[in-house]
C-alpha cells in the first residue's frame, strides 16, 4: 500500500502552525502537528511510573492506521502494557462490549441509540463516548478520472437504488455525469464495505438518507483494499477514510447540492465541518460509574489525548480533535477515575 499523496502532504503542510521538536516520553520523537489557526499548545504525554496489565481494542477497520501508531509508541512508554487490536469493523465492537470482555472500542461513527440500548441494559450506566480524531470521508476515483466534483443527491443516486435525495435518474455511467470521450459509456464501478463497517453506515445515513446500497456495490473487506480496487481500475469509485489517500486515487471535491460550491476535503473543512462528509472518530470506553478504570487504560487515553497522540494521528493521514476538544476529553478521563 503506497504511502500518502503529495499533494496531501502538502495540504497538511500549509496547515501546520507550528512546529514543535522535543523529545517524548521513553524516547519517543515528536513530529509536525496540525492544529487549526487558534488552537492553544497542546499538552505533551506525562510519563506515569508502574502502569502495566493488558485490555483490547475492538472495532473499526478505518482506524487501524492510527490504533497501531497508539498502540506501538505506548508500548515503547510501557513495556509492561500489551493492547491487542481487533479492527474488523465498527458494528462488531458491541457483541464484545455485551460478553463483557472488553473495555475499548473504537468507532467510525457515533454508537447507534439501539447500541447504547442494549449497553445500558446489560451493565446498567452509559458508554463513555470520546471524540479522538477527525476525518473527512473520501470519494475516491482513479488518479486519471476528470471529474471536477459531484453533488450529495448525484452520489445517492450513484449509490443507492432509494435515491432518496431526488436526483431523476439512476446513475450508472461516468457520461450521466458529464464526461465525454472514453470516460462517455464507461461504467461506475462501485467498491464499497461490508455490512459492519461504521463507514457504510456513515455514507448511508449521511448520504443515502437510510436508503439502500445498490446490490452491485462490490463489498471489500477494508479501506486499504478498497482504496487498492480504485487504484487498479480507471473506472471505479470508492470511499473510506482520508488517511488512506494514495498518489493513485483522488478524493472528489463534493458540494451539499447544487449550485453550492464544491468543497476539497482538508484539515481545515474537515475541523470546521464545510466538507460535507466531515465526521469524528471515536473510543467509547466501558467505564462503571463503581470503580475506577485500569490504570493502563487510563493512561492510554491520556497518551492519545495529549500532544504526542495527536501527532500520531496526523502521521496516518488523519486530522487531529481540536485543542478545546481535547482538554475536555483529558478532564473527563481524569476526573472519572477516582475512586
Amino acid at each position: 500500500m503506497q504511502g500518502i499523496s503529495k499533494a496531501r502532504w502538502l495540504l497538511i503542510g500549509l496547515s501546520i502552525l507550528w512546529v514543535l521538536l522535543a523529545g517524548g516520553p521513553g524516547g519517543s520523537t515528536l513530529h509536525a502537528e496540525v492544529l487549526p489557526a487558534e488552537a492553544s499548545e497542546l499538552p505533551p504525554y506525562t510519563f506515569v511510573n508502574k502502569v502495566s496489565g493488558k485490555f483490547k481494542v475492538s472495532g473499526s477497520d478505518t482506524m487501524r492506521k492510527m490504533l497501531e501508531q497508539w498502540q506501538r509508541q505506548f508500548r515503547t512508554i510501557y513495556p509492561g502494557v500489551a493492547i491487542t487490536l481487533e479492527t474488523k469493523g465498527s458494528s462488531t465492537a458491541m457483541p464484545a462490549f455485551l460478553k463483557g470482555d472488553l473495555l475499548v472500542a473504537a468507532m467510525s461513527r457515533k454508537m447507534t441509540d439501539k447500541e447504547t440500548e442494549a449497553f445500558v441494559t446489560t451493565f446498567g450506566y452509559e458508554p463513555t463516548e470520546i471524540p479522538v480524531a477527525s476525518d473527512a470521508l473520501a470519494i475516491y476515483v482513479h488518479r486519471d478520472n476528470p471529474i471536477q466534483g459531484l453533488t450529495l443527491a448525484e452520489l445517492d443516486a450513484i449509490w443507492s437504488k432509494s435515491r432518496r435525495r431526488g436526483h431523476p435518474v439512476n446513475i450508472e455511467r461516468w457520461g450521466q455525469l458529464g464526461l465525454t470521450g472514453e470516460w462517455a459509456n464507461a461504467p461506475v464501478r462501485l467498491h464499497g464495505r461490508k455490512p459492519v463497517s461504521g463507514t457504510a453506515a456513515f455514507l448511508q445515513k449521511r448520504v443515502l438518507l437510510g436508503g439502500d446500497y445498490k446490490e452491485k456495490v462490490r463489498k471489500q473487506p477494508g479501506t486499504a483494499s478498497t482504496v487498492l480496487q480504485v487504484m487498479q481500475d480507471r473506472y471505479a469509485m470508492g470511499y473510506g477514510g482520508i488517511g488512506y489517500e494514495t498518489s493513485d486515487v483522488r478524493a472528489i471535491p463534493l458540494a451539499e447540492e447544487e449550485n453550492k460550491p464544491f468543497i476539497e476535503p482538508t484539515v481545515a473543512t474537515a475541523l470546521n465541518g464545510t466538507y460535507p462528509l466531515s465526521r469524528r472518530l471515536y473510543l467509547y470506553v466501558n467505564r462503571s460509574p463503581e470503580k475506577p478504570m485500569p490504570s493502563a487504560v487510563v493512561e492510554f487515553l491520556k497518551f492519545v489525548n495529549s500532544r504526542d497522540g495527536q501527532t500520531a494521528i496526523v502521521r496516518t493521514g488523519f486530522y487531529p480533535m481540536q485543542p478545546h476538544r481535547i482538554s475536555e476529553n483529558l478532564a473527563l478521563v481524569q476526573a472519572d477515575n477516582k475512586p
